[in-house]
This record gives structure tokens, sequence and C-alpha cells, in this order.
């Protein structure tokens, strides 16, 4: 299931973020939008997540 959050850096609310540390926390992944485009990230330690995430980029087991 997918979510959006929508967290704005002038005025960020504490309740957004934490909603999103909460998703993360249960093995979701996030798409971030950054300068350039996106980024996906998870937490570091979740091996399922970062799974998830090389399935999506199609990337091999072997890339970090």
């Amino acid at each position: 299931m997918g979510y959006t959050l929508q967290v704005m850096p002038e005025s960020p609310q504490p309740h957004r973020i934490e909603q999103a540390a909460k998703l993360l926390s249960k093995g979701q992944v996030a798409a971030v939008s950054t300068d350039t485009g996106f980024s996906l990230v998870c937490r570091l330690d979740d091996k399922e997540a970062l799974d998830k995430i090389r399935l999506i980029r199609q990337l091999s087991e072997k890339k970090h």
C-alpha cells in the first residue's frame, strides 16, 4: 500500500515526520524528493527493505 506524506521545509510538522519514521521502521521504502529527482530510502539495517530497493532499481545483490 502506498502513502503520500508532504512535509514542507519551511514549516515541517513533527507528526508527519513521526509518521514517516513509523512507516520506515515497519519496513517500508520511501521516495524522497531531492534537487535533481528522487531517492529511494529505507532503514539501513532493514535487509528486506534494501532488497525491495534492489528489486525496484533492478540491481544485483552485489551492488551496495
